[in-house]
């Protein structure tokens, strides 16, 4: 699969996640889904900001698509996840999506600095 393929898979799945996982819970929740698919939209926007900052880099940096793209989008990926989780229990989730765009901008750091970085040959000049 080249770069571009995988990444426009992964970059996908990754954007279009939390949306579902938004609309399920919100649908679930509302009485009518006409209150819920107002939230549905403005929800996903904010939460997939993340996951669409990820594809904006990849774009301006097309040598980011590789490891960096996949790495991030998977873990921001199992980061909503978990927080669209641990809301659900707690009667005072909501108040733990603060701590989401923090954790997210400190995975984000973590994937681009543990990535081995490109070293020009001295040689080769």
């Amino acid at each position: 699969m080249t770069d571009l393929r995988r990444f426009i898979l992964i970059s996908t799945v990754a954007v279009l996640l939390p949306g579902a996982l938004i609309a399920k819970s919100i649908l679930f929740a509302q009485s009518t889904t006409k209150e819920g698919a107002a939230l549905i939209f403005m929800n996903w926007a904010l939460i997939a900001s993340p996951q669409l900052l990820v594809v904006g880099i990849a774009l301006v940096f097309p040598s980011a698509r590789g490891r960096f793209v996949a790495r991030a989008q998977i873990g921001l990926s199992i980061l909503v996840g978990l927080f669209l989780y641990i809301t659900s229990l707690d009667a005072n989730g909501p108040m733990l999506w603060v701590f989401y765009f923090p954790l997210s901008a400190v995975w984000l750091l973590v994937v681009a600095l543990t990535l081995p970085s490109r070293r020009v040959n001295a040689s080769r000049l």
